[in-house]
């Protein structure tokens, strides 16, 4: 078995993953974080897609698997085709999707717990916002557009549903327009829902997304704010 890895790291112009033979005791998988030489370096990939046909040049063993399903298949092709939608290179791509602590082999720190906070009172929905939820909760669509001015009630009909899809546990994807609006979002679905959201942006250190991502990746992390 062969493997093509990707690294976060520029390889060549017109070559973007590394090709290693798989040693017949590691048992892999697409998506997995791996560590292998290269040249007089140790570094760490993920594994882009597998192959039984043997490449025409020499190839060397993958050392050790760091992190099984680091990345899963849904998101190996989500990276594939931003690279094509977008002409942006694999390795670009991937620095998007796998916090740098985890891909350059840095401790992992475990997750914090997903803390609990006192749920404040919410908003009774009026007639229009519950109309707007019950539509949305029994349609089998799944793309709508809220249309309303600034203080006519969208945020209760987000805050609604996000609760509504928690319950069901799911995990709620919330996308902020601005960075500078991220805190008074975090301060109204926390009191909304009682819990604290995961946050992923740039303003980020390297510990704060790593811890982001751990949580979100085990699924402890139910409200994620971007």
């Amino acid at each position: 078995m062969y493997a093509k890895i990707l690294t976060t790291q520029k390889i060549g112009v017109a070559q973007e993953t590394l090709t290693y033979h798989v040693p017949t005791s590691m048992e892999i998988k697409v998506g997995d974080l791996v560590q292998m030489p290269l040249r007089n370096k140790i570094l760490s990939g993920i594994v882009l897609e597998l192959s039984s046909e043997k490449p025409t040049f020499k190839t060397l063993d993958l050392i050790k698997i760091l992190q099984q399903e680091a990345l899963q298949k849904n998101q190996i092709e989500l990276i594939k085709w931003m690279q094509i939608r977008y002409f942006c290179p694999l390795n670009k791509t991937l620095k998007l999707f796998i916090p740098k602590r985890i891909i350059t082999d840095k401790k992992i720190i475990k997750a914090k717990e997903t803390e609990q906070i006192k749920r404040a009172s919410i908003k009774k929905l009026n007639d229009e916002q519950e109309k707007v939820v019950n539509q949305i909760k029994i349609s089998t669509g799944n793309k709508f557009i809220i249309h309303g001015i600034t203080g006519s009630g969208k945020t209760e009909v987000y805050l609604n549903l996000a609760e509504t899809m928690i319950a069901e546990n799911k995990q709620v994807l919330l996308l902020v327009p601005e960075i500078s609006l991220t805190p008074q979002i975090i301060d109204y679905f926390e009191k909304g829902l009682g819990i604290i959201p995961s946050v992923i942006n740039s303003k980020l250190s390297e510990s704060e997304r790593q811890n982001s991502w751990l949580k979100i990746r085990s699924n402890q992390s139910k409200l994620i704010i971007g």
